[in-house]
């Protein structure tokens, strides 16, 4: 989960076990250009990168290129 400050919303964001990815329950398409120990980088339809930061193989940050904005992670219990 990460949440947007300037608009005050949550999102939730997905990654499943095919390496689709989801935000909000709706998948984004697109496809994975990179996958590290440190970072899923995935490219949209529009041209815009979406990257996954991870530390010990657990996601930590979002960078949205669309929006130029890095989104911290929350864990959802």
């Amino acid at each position: 989960m990460f949440t947007d400050e300037i608009s005050k919303r949550s999102h939730r964001l997905e990654v499943a076990d095919n390496l689709e990815i989801f935000i909000d329950g709706k998948r984004l398409p697109g496809k994975i250009v990179s996958l590290d120990n440190r970072e899923l980088l995935f490219l949209d339809n529009y041209g815009y990168h979406l990257r996954i930061d991870a530390v010990n193989q657990l996601p930590i940050s979002v960078y949205d290129e669309a929006d130029d904005r890095v989104y911290p992670l929350e864990k959802l219990n």
